[in-house]
């Protein structure tokens, strides 16, 4: 997600570099919180963290093959 993120969409554009800057401010805090939940939740329920979390790398990449930045 670090490297390929934030990508805009059809519907939500990424509207210039305080924008992007944002985004990844948002990302890298939100991939801090993941840590954080995989570390206190037992094993059984963190694999629903880390399915969502691959959901939405797979959604990401699939933005960025359609070609939008």
């Amino acid at each position: 997600m670090l490297f390929i993120g934030p990508v805009s969409s059809k519907k939500t554009k990424v509207r210039g570099e305080a924008h992007r800057t944002l985004l990844f401010k948002k990302l890298y805090s939100r991939l801090i919180v993941l840590g954080v939940l995989l570390v206190i939740f037992p094993t059984s329920i963190s694999v629903f963290f880390v399915a969502g979390a691959l959901k939405a790398v797979v959604l990401v990449v699939i933005a960025k093959l359609g070609g939008y930045h």
